[in-house]
């Protein structure tokens, strides 16, 4: 993982959570597949600015939110202490085996969004393997390659954002074969086109600049949207459908 884009890239992306908070809708067949029970332990891995943490930590007994982004876990903690969340553990960690995380420890294991960014992904599967029970779930969802949306980020994102943008996105053949590596006994891919919601097409300029910390006028930024993922109107919202690959795996 890139430690410098996370911290650079930060208070800009939960600039574009805090004003369009309900334009994101990836997160739905995650929370559907990990089944929560309220006496779960979850174990999230890229965790960043806590999207779906907090989504989580209501439903079960403990959640541990690991970064490698101490910015991100701030800015997630804060908003946990805003709305009384006492049961998130913050973990900020570099070392990819994740030490601190015991074997067989917990129920679910869940990743959003930042997967494509972790570059050797078996030895972070084969730890979520260690870190999971028997008969524990882990569920990842991230963007497919071959894509509009992996066509955007290398072509627009990587040369308009401090950074750069540098990353291994996702396809149905590697999350399967992952679970066979890693000795899952259970473990599918889907790919889905998940649809961004906004209310006007100026607001999906504003996200999208503000969430990849791009360099470029708000105006750009809506026409790259538009020639890369497309933009339609539906039931007079303005819809960016956005390619993900989701995998469930069960030990």
């Amino acid at each position: 993982m890139e430690k410098s884009r996370f911290d650079v890239i930060g208070s800009s992306y939960e600039e574009a959570m805090r004003r369009f908070p309900d334009a994101r809708t990836d997160e739905k067949w995650i929370l559907e597949k990990l089944d929560l029970k309220s006496s779960d332990r979850v174990f999230e891995f890229a965790a960043g600015t806590g999207y779906l943490t907090l989504k989580i930590a209501p439903k079960v007994k403990e959640i541990v939110a690991q970064d490698i982004s101490s910015l991100t876990l701030e800015i997630s903690k804060k908003k946990a202490e805003d709305l009384g969340l006492k049961n998130i553990i913050y973990y900020h960690e570099t070392d990819p085996d994740w030490p601190k995380a015991e074997d067989g420890s917990f129920d679910k294991v869940v990743c959003l969004g930042g997967f494509h960014h972790i570059y050797d992904q078996v030895r972070a599967l084969r730890n979520v393997y260690r870190i999971l029970k028997k008969g524990g779930i882990c569920v990842i969802g991230d963007f497919a390659d071959c894509s509009s949306v992996q066509k955007y980020f290398d072509e627009v994102i990587h040369y308009h954002t401090e950074t750069g943008h540098k990353a291994l996105f996702l396809t149905k053949s590697r999350m399967i074969n992952l679970g066979r590596i890693c000795g899952f006994e259970e473990f599918y891919a889907e790919r889905l086109k998940v649809p961004f919601i906004f209310s006007s097409e100026k607001d999906i300029g504003i996200f999208y600049k503000l969430a990849h910390g791009l360099d470029q006028k708000e105006e750009e930024v809506l026409e790259d949207v538009r020639n890369y993922m497309g933009v339609h109107k539906e039931l007079e919202k303005y819809i960016v459908p956005m390619d993900y690959i989701y995998a469930y795996y069960k030990k």
